[in-house]
């Protein structure tokens, strides 16, 4: 059984960072292989059952087994079969900022421990890959950020419990200019150094980190809008001030809000 999903074709020429380009659920069979070639993306897989092969551009071959996830970098030549019947999750990603993410996560081609796969968060995924529109690329784009954090940073169930709040409750009032860490550790009744580890903890940096790149990835999407000025289009995202949005903006991405919106 396949299960995979790609991009939704856009009108909109939205350039996000790092994007999640495709994702799906495979369940394979003895003797099953993949096409054999170089591809220019991102590729993490998290085995589900069953043993999963990789061949390397050394020959060597990594054997990715049930709670534990690998990466194909871009540029690879992707080589995966299997010698048994199997099941596994895959997601892509692109980007100009893709090969930083690498570094960032401290991604691995060879294969480590993870816990047990979040079919539900791939199922997601597909879910919003599947959607047109840019709020659709930009849920998507949060999703798979999620992904590579789990990946990275196995949650327990009660780090789990308080981080999924946390991200509900940035979705729910990110652009509300008044929230800081303070306020959402106070509306979940946590000590502010008891949020900022678990959050560390699951997605390897701090809650204000994770804020205001999620205010940015809203930012980008607002700024695709000809009807809103950059005055309106950081008030939407939560900045109070366009002069702060600003320097933030250069600061993440080398370029200002107009240059951005102007060259693309």
């Amino acid at each position: 059984m396949f299960d995979a999903v790609y991009r939704y074709p856009r009108q909109s020429n939205l350039v996000l960072p790092v994007q999640v380009r495709s994702s799906g659920i495979y369940r394979v069979w003895s003797g099953w292989h993949d096409w054999v070639r170089s591809k220019h993306f991102l590729e993490i897989f998290w085995c589900i059952r069953g043993e999963v092969k990789f061949r390397q551009e050394d020959g060597s071959v990594f054997v990715l087994r049930p709670g534990f996830c690998c990466c194909y970098f871009p540029g690879d030549t992707h080589h995966v079969f299997t010698d048994r019947p199997a099941e596994f999750c895959w997601a892509t990603f692109d980007g100009e900022l893709c090969g930083r993410a690498i570094g960032d996560f401290s991604l691995s081609r060879e294969p480590w421990e993870a816990g047990e796969c979040p079919q539900e968060l791939f199922s997601r995924l597909r879910l919003q890959l599947r959607k047109p529109g840019t709020d659709s690329e930009i849920c998507a784009g949060i999703l798979g950020y999620e992904l590579l954090s789990r990946a990275k940073y196995p949650e327990t169930e009660q780090t789990s419990s308080l981080t999924e709040r946390f991200f509900a409750v940035v979705e729910a009032k990110f652009s509300d200019p008044d929230l800081t860490i303070d306020s959402i550790a106070a509306e979940l009744n946590v000590h502010r150094s008891t949020l900022m580890r678990t959050v560390r903890a699951v997605c390897g940096q701090t809650p204000q980190k994770y804020l205001t790149e999620f205010r940015m990835h809203k930012a980008l999407a607002l700024l695709q809008k000809p009807e809103l000025s950059i005055k309106e289009a950081a008030a939407k995202a939560g900045f109070a001030s366009a002069n702060y949005f600003g320097k933030v903006f250069f600061h993440t991405y080398g370029r200002t809000p107009s240059d951005m919106r102007n060259n693309h």
